[in-house]
């Protein structure tokens, strides 16, 4: 560098600003393809992280549905397919897990009606493996805000079926109240 720079810089002294400039240009390329290395290798690690996880979430799933099998087919003690809900109650006082569960949600034994009726999405009394696997098992994935906002819409939706049911009874009621003025100025 001295032996070929320096020569030049002493005869034309304003070459020197070109040599500083060359300088650095080839110093902010090499940090730029070191930064490039660093951000690729960052971006593949995130990348291998979320396969991951979502992996683990799949098995973990997977191990869920396993057990939430089992507990099923030990409450359905006459193995007829269903729980009904002595079943259900007898599956919540012998089973611990079942418990251990529910009490995490502060579900005691006084709310299983409620539970169940809740549970037993088609109202047949009994509860199939669907009904109650599927149901507990999004209740242990789902992701509270999903949660949140999912029973956020189904309340909207109760709210939206209330208010059209409130219309009707109302249109109804005009139209009884102005049938019955016309049967009273028909008597008179």
């Amino acid at each position: 560098w001295n032996t070929c720079v320096q020569p030049m810089i002493e005869h034309v002294p304003w070459s020197a600003l070109i040599f500083t400039f060359a300088v650095v240009v080839v110093q902010l390329g090499f940090m730029n393809l070191i930064l490039s290395a660093i951000v690729d290798a960052a971006s593949a690690a995130r990348e291998r992280d979320h396969q991951t996880r979502a992996e683990q979430a799949r098995y973990t799933e997977k191990r869920m549905l396993e057990d939430w099998r089992r507990i099923y087919e030990s409450m359905d003690t006459d193995h007829d397919g269903v729980v009904s809900f002595l079943e259900f109650k007898r599956g919540f006082e012998q089973e611990e897990s079942i418990r251990h569960y529910l009490e995490g949600l502060d579900i005691t034994n006084n709310d299983l009606d409620s539970i169940f009726d809740l549970l037993d999405t088609d109202g047949s009394g009994d509860l199939c493996f669907d009904e109650l696997v599927n149901t507990m098992l999004k209740a242990q994935t789902q992701n509270k805000r999903i949660y949140m906002m999912t029973i956020k819409l189904q309340v909207s939706q109760l709210i939206r079926l209330v208010r059209e049911q409130t219309d009707e009874l109302l249109a109804l009621r005009s139209h009884l109240c102005s049938g019955e003025e016309y049967g009273q100025r028909v008597s008179l």
